[in-house]
């Protein structure tokens, strides 16, 4: 994976939006990312991780959003990566809340997220686009999760000697976080809880083995008990107790032997009672049939005397019965004849009502025509119907004169309020025109008065800006010209200092050399042997070479430093321009009248534009007013004159409906309704009568025809023999059941005595007493048989049953035998002391030593590599992950403690780096080559030398091929190495802002 660019915005300590092009960073390799300390520096690389898994780490949620950032901007980080060849742009928002859009209250802004893919011809194809979705498709992309990128990518502060120096439980922790060790620790416990389901299970079959027996055992004692068997005795051999080293086995199988033996010895005495069951039930089913046959035959003799005496009865109740039969049949022929006089008694009072209501109806008819005029009445349904229809014309008329009298009036009184209404618009219409006039001037006086104010508001923000950049500028002009003084006057210092030590040098030097000539031999500096007169040393203390040396190098670093700022003065003084010599007070004076001009500018801008929406709404609310005017008064004109054709239509009407008297026109109404329902029901009284007539003639003729019958002389003879029709029904069905019941003893009479009846009843009490007391007796000796028999099955299938589970229980024991020793092994150890998940972490941990020593050796030129201890040093510890150096120079390992300051941290590094390469090759990792490594280390805290170390380390570790950053603050790292990223606080101290340096 190669990081390309990160962009955030409103994102932890930068309220703004700031970028950073790691492509160009890159070329440099190695560089270095510095800021005062809570600047943010570390929030660049957070931002990377919560770019692609939607965490950082070190921080909470709530730390995501700036508590700087404005409240409208939004929150939201874009990193663009490479990876596999292939880029990607990962874009993720926090939740958080923002300003509603109306209402002055907020709203919560969920979080989003979106990963893209780029295509080599520049589109881009959208791979995820949901929170938890984007998250699982970076895990897959890099093989690594939030906690390993971190490791892989960015080394944090602290991090690097602590995996170092950690105790053997600490760097289990951690290595267990990165290997996955909860695997281990859930197969452990997995290991336990077998452990104990396998003891639970022997402890479960022991108990079912005991029971099985403890059943058996009740049951053929129960069995002994049904047969009459004596219990055994203190003289029958028991198994042996168990001692310490008798299996449990052995008693239960010697306890099953004595069970066996008893069961079989009760077998014969349960083989005889089964015998003596049957012979009982052969007797009881005997005497159970002869109860039946005295139960048959007694029934029998009862029945016989039922029938006999219940024959006798009916005899002497039937003459009886069918003189009541004779009458019955007399009434049903005298029924003809009652029925059909009073049926002609109903139909002559219906004939006389029928003339009664014709007559009355034609009273009414007459007096009603008298009161609507017309009299006589006219003698036919006809005429009556066309001497209404013409009274009803007449009422017609004169209600259609009354009516169109009234709609004059309505329309008349209908046109006058529309005018009215017409009138009170206009005058509405024309107010409304005078205000909108009397505004819209209003208006264009205070446009004229905005126009000087409406300058370019751009042109005012883009010289508020640079003035902003100029105040900076010239502050830093200032700050720039008093270290480049104290640098001017560094410099000279050390430029005398030098030529002072370099005087003293050359002073002194000469007295040093004459010491060291021999006479005879020739001199080191001029080759003669001749000494005339050698130089003689004064009281100045003598200086040496490396004096003026270190001398030398310090002016050269002074000057460097002098020279440096006279080129940022340059700088700063030419990007100043013209403002060079002004003063920050007049800078930030012309900053402040520029953003007072922008606020009036602002506030014209917006009155103008608020006053020219509204003059134009005016305008065409003049124009619509005008028109409606307009409108109005042609509407009224044309009102007035429509007026005028309603009254004269009034006038008419008038004229129409005089000497019509509305009283009147009700009264004749309401005869002509009356007439209409009277004349409606002349031809249903006609029918009505001529119905009567006929249906009077017919009942006549059918009495007559009843009494030539013969059976009756007159009707009076007829109602004397009538009955009831419920008791002649009575009568002829009691004389009917007579006969069918004797007929039906008869036979009962024959069947009876064909099957025998006896002489005399049988004593079936005595036979029932017989059958009882023999079924007893065979019913409790075949349940005594059959309970034996039980108890003897379930007793047998008990000790079946153990048996069986006897010869399992060896196989359980052993199975749990073994979990309990794999448990033990995998959770305390052996002899070493190394449970299984850390022996598995061992294993990981010699894979990083092994990678962590190809870097160590190159940092250190092959001396020092790192190894994993083997053995136990102390056994009341946790042993298998303690670390030793091995130095190369004797040959023997010792404690990483040992090591000097710049040492540990090329060991600490080194066994980072080795942790990273194997996190992301192989294992739990992903197998992807990660370009780009920051190392966020505590600097400060290293001498001079470890300082030197660390550095060279780096240099080394950028050599491999890649991106190397170190997050310092420390002056001499910067000094050593580019500046890539410098992290600045803002000049309103919300929040920081960040520079990329190429």
């Amino acid at each position: 994976m190669k990081p390309l660019r990160i962009e955030l915005e409103a994102f932890g300590s930068y309220p703004g939006r700031v970028e950073v092009d790691f492509t160009v960073l890159a070329q440099r390799g190695l560089f270095v990312v510095t800021g005062p300390t809570g600047t943010g520096k570390t929030t660049i690389f957070d931002a990377m991780c919560f770019a692609l898994y939607g965490v950082m780490p070190r921080k909470g949620a709530g730390e995501v959003r700036s508590h700087h950032a404005d409240a409208a901007a939004e929150t939201v980080v874009r990193f663009d990566f490479e990876c596999d060849g292939v880029r990607y742009t990962a874009t993720r928002s926090p939740e958080y809340e923002r300003p509603a859009k109306r209402g002055g209250k907020t709203t919560l802004e969920r979080a989003q997220a979106q990963l893209v893919r780029h295509h080599d011809d520049g589109t881009t194809t959208s791979v995820a686009t949901k929170v938890r979705a984007v998250t699982d498709e970076c895990a897959r992309l890099l093989g690594l999760g939030a906690e390993q990128f971190q490791r892989v990518v960015l080394l944090p502060q602290g991090e690097v000697a602590r995996f170092l120096s950690a105790s053997s439980d600490e760097r289990g922790e951690l290595l267990g976080t990165l290997f996955g060790g909860a695997v281990y620790d859930g197969l452990v416990d997995e290991l336990r809880q077998q452990s104990i389901a396998w003891e639970r299970s022997v402890a479960d079959s022991t108990a079912v083995l005991e029971g099985k027996l403890d059943t058996a055992e009740q049951q053929i004692g129960r069995l002994d008990e049904l047969l009459g068997l004596e219990p055994p005795g203190p003289d029958t051999p028991e198994p042996d107790t168990p001692g310490p080293d008798t299996p449990d086995s052995t008693t239960s199988a010697d306890r099953r032997s004595v069970l066996v033996a008893r069961l079989a010895a009760s077998e014969p005495v349960r083989q005889g009672l089964v015998a003596r069951a049957g012979e009982l039930k052969d007797r009881a089913t005997a005497a159970t049939q002869q109860h039946r046959l005295d139960e048959a035959a007694a029934d029998r003799f009862d029945q016989y005397a039922v029938v006999v005496a219940r024959r006798d009865e009916l005899d002497q109740q039937r003459p009886a019965v069918e003189a009541a039969e004779a009458q019955a049949i007399l009434s049903a022929r005298a029924r003809p004849v009652v029925t059909a006089a009073d049926h002609l008694v109903r139909s002559a009072q219906q004939l006389a009502t029928a003339r009664s209501q014709r007559e009355a109806l034609q009273e009414q008819l007459d007096a009603a025509f008298g009161e609507g005029g017309i009299a006589p009445a006219p003698p036919s349904l006809a005429e009556m119907t066309t001497a209404v229809a013409a009274l009803r014309a007449d009422l017609e008329r004169r209600r259609q004169a009354l009516t169109a009298l009234d709609q004059a009036v309505a329309a008349l009184d209908h046109e006058i309020g529309r005018r009215d209404q017409l009138r009170n618009d206009l005058r509405r219409v024309d107010d409304e025109l005078a205000a909108a006039g009397d505004r819209s001037a209003a208006i264009r006086a205070r446009l004229d008065t905005l126009a000087p104010l409406l300058v370019d508001r751009a042109a005012l923000a883009r010289r508020i800006e640079a003035l902003t950049e100029l105040v900076g500028l010239r502050r830093g002009l200032d700050a720039l010209r008093v270290k480049a003084d104290a640098a001017a006057t560094a410099a000279a210092a050390a430029t005398a200092h030098h030529a002072e030590l370099l005087a003293r040098f050359v002073a002194t030097e000469a007295p040093r050399l004459a010491t060291q000539l021999v006479p005879g031999e020739p001199c080191a500096v001029c080759g003669s042997t001749e000494h005339p007169r050698p130089a003689a040393a004064d009281d100045r203390e003598p200086t040496s070479f490396d004096d003026v040396d270190a001398a030398s190098q310090h002016r050269e670093q002074c000057e460097g430093e002098r020279n440096r700022l006279q080129h940022d003065l340059v700088v700063v003084a030419e990007r100043l321009g013209e403002h060079r010599e002004s003063s920050v007070d007049e800078l930030l004076a012309q900053r402040d009248a520029a953003a007072t001009a922008l606020d009036q500018a602002d506030a014209a801008h917006a009155e103008h534009d608020e006053l020219t929406t509204e003059l134009a709404q005016l305008d065409n609310e003049i124009a619509r007013l005008g028109v409606g005017g307009s409108g109005l008064r042609g509407q009224l004109h044309e009102l007035d004159q429509v007026v005028t054709t309603r009254a004269d239509e009034l006038e008419v009407a008038r004229s129409a409906a005089a000497g019509i008297d509305p009283v009147e026109l009700e009264r004749v109404g309401g005869v002509a309704a009356k007439l209409d329902a009277l004349c409606a029901e002349v031809p249903g009284r006609d029918q009505a009568l001529i119905a009567a007539d006929a249906t009077a003639g017919a009942a006549e003729s059918a009495l007559a025809a009843a009494i030539a019958d013969g059976s009756f002389a007159a009707v009076d003879e007829a109602r004397a023999a009538l009955l009831e029709p419920d008791d002649e029904q009575h009568r002829r069905e009691a004389a009917g059941r007579l006969r069918d019941e004797l007929v039906g003893l008869d036979g009962s009479v024959r069947m009876l005595l064909e099957q025998g009846v006896p002489d005399v009843r049988p004593d079936t009490e005595a036979s029932g007493r017989a059958a009882a007391e023999a079924t007893e007796a065979a019913e409790g000796a075949a349940a005594r048989a059959v309970r034996a028999g039980s108890l003897h099955d379930e007793a047998h299938r008990s000790l079946a049953d153990h048996q069986r589970l006897l010869g399992e229980s060896g196989q359980l024991r052993a199975r749990a035998d073994a979990a309990q020793r794999a448990y033990r092994v995998c959770a305390h150890g052996g002899q070493l002391r190394m449970p299984l998940r850390r022996w598995v972490l061992a294993q990981e941990l010699d894979r990083v030593t092994a990678a962590a020593n190809v870097h160590l050796a190159r940092m250190t030129a092959g001396r020092y590599s790192l190894q994993r201890q083997i053995g136990v040093l102390d056994k009341r510890k946790s042993s298998g992950l303690e670390l030793e150096v091995l130095d190369a120079h004797t040959g023997r390992p010792r404690s990483t403690s040992s090591l000097s300051g710049g040492e540990q941290f090329q060991a600490s590094l080194a066994l980072a780096l080795g942790l990273a390469d194997v996190v992301s090759h192989g294992g739990n990792a992903s197998g992807r080559r990660f370009e780009a490594l920051f190392v966020d280390e505590g600097f400060g805290s290293l001498d001079q030398d470890a300082l030197r170390d660390a550095i060279d380390t780096l240099h080394q570790l950028q050599a491999t091929g890649r991106m190397v950053g170190a997050i310092t603050h420390v002056e001499a790292m910067k000094q050593e190495l580019h500046v890539g990223i410098e992290v600045v606080r803002r000049p309103d101290g919300r929040g920081s802002t960040l520079v990329v340096n190429p």
